[in-house]
């Protein structure tokens, strides 16, 4: 079972990276927050989901879980978006390009780290606040 604070470990973690101009490891662990904030929300919600990376999809049954509000529905296309996104560059931040030869650190700038860790915020604070809602049903 995944907690929201595994996701917050690599939140900070991001940010860390951020301010050390590690663009790569920034983009790596922004996708792993990402990542683990919606599988936590997914576990805490009792929704199965496959052992992958992006998960994303699953969400279309939170709503069936807990009482959004309408504001709050395009949210979850979002961070449906955001998982898809950041897990599609997840090898070359951690390993680069390996067929190329080019280094991670020589891939991604800081725009691309700051739109990440931009995204990983907005996935975990989401996350961590409807895990906090109340249930439309006995989940246990």
């Amino acid at each position: 079972m995944v907690s929201i604070d595994d996701a917050w470990s690599k939140y900070q973690l991001a940010e860390q990276a951020l301010k050390s101009y590690d663009y790569a490891n920034c983009l790596f662990n922004s996708q792993a927050s990402i990542e683990l904030s919606i599988k936590s929300l997914l576990d805490g919600l009792r929704i199965k989901y496959e052992m992958e990376h992006d998960v994303s999809d699953r969400l279309d049954e939170v709503p069936k879980k807990i009482k959004l509000e309408e504001y709050e529905i395009p949210d979850l296309s979002k961070l449906k978006a955001y998982s898809k996104l950041w897990v599609g560059v997840r090898n070359l931040a951690e390993y680069g390009d390996q067929r190329l030869n080019i280094a991670a650190r020589s891939i991604f700038s800081e725009h691309e780290a700051k739109l990440a860790l931009d995204h990983c915020s907005t996935t975990y604070h989401k996350c961590n606040h409807w895990l906090n809602k109340p249930r439309l049903f006995d989940t246990t």
